[in-house]
């Protein structure tokens, strides 16, 4: 019995030991071929089961006493076959003994060369979608239970000693792109040691891969849980944008054609701590090879070379961004604005089904503000406003630049970057190229009082240059900073001036330079401090229709304009601008006329325009002096009257001269476009820019508006006036003037001093000098004029017109003086001719036919001046009243007292108080002796004949039939009864006798009462006179003694040429006017 319990107690520890040993057997078993059976059997199957696809395993391992799992040769397929997901090798080792614990651990979780290949077919449709909708259910189906059981989820500690991922693949291919993207990621590897998932645990990581294009991801860091956070570095190195930028499938108008995208930067994520932290450090971002291209082009429109940041610190939650450095190298933009008005960037990032609407949107825009804006800056070209232009612009920038966030930028260098800027707008597109530009700004900040200095060079169209160096401050925004613009050529910008002008600017280069500040207020424009000195050299330009014919267009040329000088502008939002300048200007080398190889019609050399003083509150407008040296003009009066500068220069306005109504059209097409509600909220912009009422008024004195002082040097006025034949043609040279002030301030009179010398066969002088009111010239005004040595050939055309016969020589010289008060003229006209002459009639002229030669020998005194005194007045506001009209009248009336008075006109002429010499000299009957009355009006007459050598006494005698026929008659009688006393003897009464019986010898008829007549001596005597006969020649005889007496007379008072004085005996040799001698003037024969 003792001996059978030992068996029964070694029977039962056989027992146990066998089912020791079955259940090891059992769990050796299971382990190493039932698991893997299940995992192949049934997960895999179960998974077969939910996927379209199916998935396929090459060998499974498990080590139960190890707890190693071992999977190899795994690949997951899709419907169509292809590998989807696959990998050589899993690998986890878990910790038995952690299921005693409170947490799982795995020693070892590792995945060697996983693949995982996603493809997206054209219709969109993901190769693996069954398999992601499998696990979504999972997901809803864990969410649904927690919200039933109401407990929250919670995050189960695990711990992975290692977790590893070696030579990982990923492969992309998405087909239903426009352009089919393609990219696969080999050799993905990391490691992650001492992982747990407890909240105070720090996990780190490291996470690496490349693709086959040379691209790598590098992560490094750690990841805690409670609080959640993270810590480490990320690095991506050579990302082809090009390949990614397939993502936008066509959605935008342009393809980026080049660029890797390098980026490093160490991290921290703290969300929940306090502070909360996400920022970067030790950033650094590298762009190389940036090319992007409208789609469907070959031509780039921006381009890069480089773009690089260093030093970047970004703190999310602080609002704060740094940078140590910011390189940009070697890169171009061109920008496009086409003929719609909107510009290439934009239509690039607008789809294609949106074009038309943001053509309408750019159109509505334009015809709201317009319509909604006061003040018009600038040109209108083609319909576009391009001062609306700036100012949109400039509001635009301003809430571009409204960032709250703190930026600073340690150095900013912008190196040999191009910007090509063209408008297709204007008929002939413009196309201008800002190139080299380097731009270098150091301590930027936005948020910061402190200004930080930048320095800017580019070149315009690559001949001009613009350089910018000073200082910009964030708050309040300012700049403050020194330019320098050299050479630009301003012909790129000509079909500007053509879109809303007549004009074409040929040539012109600028030159700027001076120095700026502007100070940007919140939502207004700018307040501007400036001084400046402006520069167009080689302008020239042409104005043609419809002001000018396009055949001779207006030209305009100037080699030099100069505007230099200082500004203040600030622009109130609720008053008018408040400018203030003071400068100078210069236009040297002008010329004005019609077509460009025609002589000009106006130019001069220099027009100098100093202290030039403006001001709007209040309004002021002053200028020291303008100074006008070199001017040249061509005066030229068509045989119409027309004045060419009036013809050449004056523009022909058209038709009419008011715009039509705009239509709000589109600038692509035709269609009417709204001018409001269309544009979104343009029309309520409009409405909150449109004035409400009349706005502020400028307060104008006129003692503020005004010229100190306008200069005239060396000009020249050539004269044609094709009115007249011959034409008449002079030059006036050396003209100068002195003028001023000007002032449109009541009571300011202006002084005038001028001179000119006019030249024509000789040359002379004009001088004129006064005052006036400019306000009002006609209640306040004095002119003095003085004219030396005029030469009068010049003007012969006029005189033909006015009396028919050229002049062909003389000298003017004249003293006139106005004076005006209260519209009333006075004025004295003194002139002084010499030496004129007039030559043969012209035939057929209309002119009256005056006696020209006579006239100047009446008035040209031996010195061979004419003296005259014609003065002038009349009422200014009679509208027949004119000082030529005056003269014309005056001198009119001394030519005809040249006929009806000449002896008044030469004693006027010779200045002998008004006593005219005499026109005849009465003799006593029967007499030629000079009676002693005449002798003092014949010393005037000789006075008057030496002071005039070209004027000639005609002396024409004269007898009285009566009383000189009846003296002679007496004495002849008288005669023969003395002949007959000598010769016989006789006595007197004798004599009378013996002559009455000689001559009556039938006596005496009777009485007429039948008596006889009583024949006394001296009855018969008195017969005998009444029948005695006198001689012509005795007549004659008496005139010419008469005459011969005058001259005798003029001749011994004065050394005159005899041949000045001639009898001028009517034919018969005396008139029968009485007993005298009368004189008539004529003109002195030559020599």
């Amino acid at each position: 019995m003792m001996a059978e319990k030992p068996r029964r107690k070694f029977k039962w520890l056989r027992r146990i030991a066998i089912t020791a040993v079955a259940l090891v057997l059992f769990y050796t078993v299971f382990g190493f071929w039932g698991v893997p059976l299940l995992i192949r059997y049934v997960g895999l199957a179960k998974v077969n089961d939910s996927i379209a696809g199916h998935g396929e395993i090459e060998a499974i391992y498990f080590n139960p006493y190890t707890y190693q799992l071992r999977v190899e040769g795994m690949q997951g397929f899709t419907p169509d076959g292809e590998v989807a997901l696959g990998m050589r090798e899993l690998r986890v080792n878990f910790a038995f003994t952690s299921l005693f614990g409170d947490n799982l651990r795995f020693q070892e979780v590792y995945f060697g060369e996983p693949m995982f290949n996603l493809v997206v077919d054209p219709d969109g449709n993901v190769n693996i979608q069954s398999a992601l909708e499998q696990l979504q259910a999972q997901v809803e189906d864990q969410v649904h239970q927690n919200e039933e059981s109401g407990e929250p989820f919670e995050i189960p500690v695990i711990e992975v000693e290692i977790l590893q991922v070696e030579k990982a693949t990923l492969s992309a291919r998405l087909e239903n792109l426009s352009d089919p993207f393609e990219r696969k990621v080999e050799n993905l590897s990391f490691v992650m040691k001492d992982i747990r998932t407890s909240p105070d645990r720090d996990n780190p990581y490291h996470f690496t891969l490349d693709t086959t294009s040379g691209e790598e991801i590098k992560i490094d860091g750690s990841i805690k849980l409670d609080p959640l956070s993270s810590d480490g570095s990320i690095s991506i190195d050579r990302i082809k944008l090009a390949d990614f930028y397939k993502f936008t499938n066509d959605e935008l108008g342009f393809t980026v054609a080049g660029g890797e995208l390098s980026f490093s930067a160490d991290y921290a994520f703290r969300p929940v701590r306090e502070p909360r932290e996400l920022f970067i450090q030790n950033g650094r971002v590298l762009l190389e090879g940036f090319e992007l291209r409208p789609r469907g082009s070959d031509e780039p429109f921006q381009t890069l070379e480089r773009f690089e940041m260093d030093g970047i610190a970004v703190y999310l939650f602080r609002g704060a961004v740094a940078v140590d450095k910011i390189d940009i190298v070697n890169g171009m933009l061109k920008v496009v604005r086409d003929k719609a008005g909107v510009l290439s960037l934009v239509r690039y990032v607008t789809p294609k089904e949106r074009q038309a609407e943001l053509e309408q949107m750019v159109a509505a825009e334009q015809q709201a503000d317009k319509a909604a804006r006061e003040f018009i800056f600038g040109l209108i070209a083609d319909q576009q406003d391009i001062g609306l232009a700036f100012t949109s612009a400039w509001q635009q920038l301003q809430e571009m630049v409204e960032v709250s966030w703190d930026l600073k930028v340690g150095q900013l260098n912008v190196e040999n970057q191009n910007l090509i800027l063209i408008d297709e707008v204007p008929a002939d597109p413009v196309k201008v190229t800002l190139g080299e530009i380097n731009l270098a700004v150091t301590d930027m900040a936005n948020q910061s009082e402190t200004p930080f200095p930048f320095d800017l060079a580019l070149n315009v169209n690559e001949t001009g240059k613009v350089t910018a160096r000073g200082t910009f401050t964030s708050v309040p925004p300012s700049v403050d900073f020194e330019y320098n613009v050299e050479n630009i050529d301003l012909t790129a910008f000509s079909p500007y001036v053509a879109a809303s002008s007549p004009a074409r600017l040929n040539r012109a280069v600028l030159a700027n330079k001076g120095k700026l500040k502007a100070s940007f207020p919140d939502q207004a424009l700018p307040t501007v401090e400036a001084s400046y000195t402006v520069t167009l050299t080689d302008f020239d330009t042409t104005v043609g229709p419809p002001l000018y014919t396009a055949e001779a267009p207006l030209h305009v040329a100037a080699q030099r304009l100069v505007h230099s000088g200082r500004t203040q502008a600030s622009f109130p939002a609720d008053d008018l601008p408040d400018m203030t300048s003071l400068g100078d200007a210069l236009v040297a080398g002008f010329a004005l006329g019609r077509g460009a190889d025609t002589e000009p019609l106006v130019s001069w050399d220099k027009l100098t325009i100093t202290a030039i003083d403006t001001a709007t509150h209040p309004m002021k407008a002053q200028v020291d002096t303008v100074t006008l040296e070199g001017l040249t003009t061509h005066v030229v009066r068509a045989p119409g009257g027309e004045l060419n500068l009036l013809t050449e220069l004056i523009p022909q306005m058209p038709d009419s001269a008011t715009p039509p109504a705009a239509d709000a059209t589109s600038a692509a097409g035709d269609k009417p476009v709204p001018a409001g509600p269309s544009a979104g909220n343009q029309s309520q912009a409009a409405g909150d820019t449109a004035p409400d009422g009349p706005g502020p008024a400028f307060d104008v004195d006129p003692a503020n508006i005004g010229l100190k002082r306008f200069v005239l040097k060396n000009g020249t006025v050539s004269v044609l006036d094709q009115t007249v034949t011959p034409n008449a043609a002079f030059t006036l040279k050396q003209m100068a003037a002195t003028v001023g002030p000007l002032s449109l301030a009541p009571g300011a009179t202006t002084d005038i001093d001028s001179s000119l010398t006019l030249e024509k066969d000789g040359s002379g002088t004009i001088n004129v000098t006064g005052t006036t009111l400019l306000v009002d010239p006609l209640s306040q005004s004095t002119v003095q004029v003085n004219i030396s040595d005029l030469p009068m050939t010049g003007f012969s055309g006029y005189a033909v017109q006015a009396v028919g016969s050229p002049l062909t020589g003389g000298t003017f010289n004249g003293d006139f003086s106005y004076g005006v008060s209260t519209d009333e003229l006075k004025g004295d006209n003194k002139l002084k001719i010499k030496k004129v002459r007039f030559g043969q009639r012209v035939p057929e002229s209309k002119a009256p036919n005056l006696p020209l030669d006579l006239g100047i020998a009446v008035m040209e005194n031996r010195d061979g001046f004419i003296d005259l005194d014609v003065p002038v007045s009349g009422n200014l506001e009679d509208p027949q009243f004119t000082i030529s009209k005056v003269v014309s009248t005056a001198l009119s009336n001394i030519f005809e007292k040249v006929v009806t008075a000449p002896f008044a006109l030469l004693g006027s002429a010779f200045g002998s108080g008004g006593e005219a010499p005499p026109s005849e000299v009465t003799f006593v009957a029967g007499s030629s002796n000079l009676p002693d009355a005449a002798r003092e009006p014949l010393t005037l007459l000789a006075k008057a004949l030496y002071d005039r050598p070209a004027l000639a006494l005609n002396l024409v005698p004269s007898v009285d039939m009566k009383k000189d026929v009846e003296f002679f008659r007496e004495d002849l009688v008288e005669d023969s009864i003395e002949e007959l006393r000598t010769q016989e003897g006789k006595d007197w009464n004798d004599a009378v006798e013996a002559l009455f019986d000689k001559a009556f010898p039938e006596g005496l008829p009777a009485n007429p009462d039948g008596t006889e007549v009583t024949l006394t001596p001296g009855v018969m005597k008195a017969k005998l006179v009444e029948v005695q006969e006198v001689p012509d020649t005795l007549l004659q005889l008496l005139a010419h003694q008469r005459a011969e007496e005058v001259k005798t007379f003029i001749l011994a008072s004065q050394e005159l040429d005899a041949g000045r004085v001639a009898e001028e005996a009517p034919e018969g040799g005396f008139a029968q006017d009485g007993s005298k001698v009368s004189f008539k003037l004529g003109v002195a024969k030559s020599k």
